[in-house]
């Protein structure tokens, strides 16, 4: 067991809060909330590391019919459900499975339980073990 099992539960349980979007690359990050993984799955050919900013339209709304063109169905209405923050505010790292969006070592744990590797672990107690020392 490493520190990189641990990184690798962080971020299979973290997202982007959308805030200005300039700090979020639209298809390499994990922003979108109703998908399974936060990404966008089939994502369009664009420029490497367009931002989520460049989505928007000057006032800070959402660039629909833009992203109509760009996305499908699914995706467009996830991206359009997001409510738009204020230009000024910074995006925000969360934690997914918390209430308040702030990790816990029992959401972490919870969230590792899901992860292959616990499943195929032939070593339960190394991973309670594990977690307990943190």
């Amino acid at each position: 067991m490493s520190i990189l099992w641990g990184r690798e539960v962080i971020e299979l349980g973290s997202q982007w809060r959308v805030g200005s979007g300039e700090s979020i690359r639209v298809t390499e990050d994990r922003w979108i909330p109703k998908s399974n993984s936060f990404k966008i799955l089939d994502p369009p050919l664009l420029p490497e590391n367009i931002r989520v900013s460049e989505l928007r339209i000057p006032s800070g709304s959402w660039d629909a019919g833009f992203i109509r063109n760009l996305f499908g169905e699914e995706v467009t209405k996830d991206i359009l459900s997001i409510p738009v923050g204020y230009l000024e505010h910074e995006d925000t790292l969360i934690w997914h499975h918390t209430r308040d969006g702030e990790y816990s070592v029992k959401s972490g744990y919870k969230t590792a339980l899901i992860l292959d590797d616990i499943a195929e672990c032939s070593n339960p107690q190394a991973v309670n073990k594990w977690w307990k020392s943190l």
